[in-house]
């Protein structure tokens, strides 16, 4: 999937997510508490690592917030997510910088999208405004408003990289702690238990443990 391709997909597959949750009502929960629990945290979290060129964190916050959007089937902000993570593996800044942008439009169309859920789910009736603007967005880029609420996210400055070539995005500002973690999303990636290395005996079991160590 390339960036081409992002309108093709769903902002929410609602229908989707419903069906593999197999409950209306945890998904309506999931839905509501997604910005500030996962959506407003990893965007502060990759805002703060692309500002110090801590690409090893831009990687782990990115994995993060591909996990927590593909349980809503947040299809656009999952699959920018997802490209960000394998950009940096690439040790390719300027595939990270051409995503980034991307990543915050599209929050921003979730924001907008879970907003609108919401007030047809309590009989309201729903207006754009400018508060699904409100997003953590690192400097150098910006949000600019079009007419009928219209918009594109523009970067307007040069992005940090490491000062020496010889280093990796991925060893920059990596500890041994995020290396460990970067393993075990792996392992989890490839359907294995993180500690055991075994196949895991709930996928219920590993995402709780995924979710605490993130």
């Amino acid at each position: 999937m390339s960036l081409d391709d992002i309108d093709s997909l769903p902002i929410l597959d609602k229908e989707m997510a419903i069906n593999q949750l197999d409950d209306a009502e945890l998904f309506e929960t999931m839905l509501s508490g997604f910005e500030e629990m996962s959506m407003r945290s990893n965007l502060t979290d990759i805002k703060i690592a692309i500002e110090k060129a801590d690409y090893g964190n831009v990687r782990l916050s990115s994995h993060s917030l591909k996990g927590a959007s593909s349980y809503i089937h947040a299809e656009r902000v999952k699959t920018v997510a997802s490209l960000i993570q394998t950009a940096v593996d690439s040790n390719n800044c300027a595939l990270v910088a051409k995503y980034y942008p991307e990543l915050v439009k599209q929050c921003i169309l979730l924001k907008r999208m879970i907003r609108r859920e919401a007030c047809s789910k309590d009989g309201k009736v729903f207006e754009d405004d400018d508060s699904d603007f409100d997003v953590p967005i690192a400097k150098n880029f910006k949000v600019v408003k079009r007419s009928n609420n219209d918009f594109e996210v523009a970067q307007i400055g040069e992005m940090e990289v490491p000062a020496d070539n010889k280093e990796t995005l991925l060893e920059k500002g990596e500890t041994s702690a995020t290396q460990k973690i970067k393993e075990a999303q792996d392992k989890y990636d490839d359907g294995m238990d993180i500690k055991t290395n075994e196949e895991p005996k709930s996928a219920c079991c590993t995402c709780i443990i995924l979710c605490i160590i993130n």
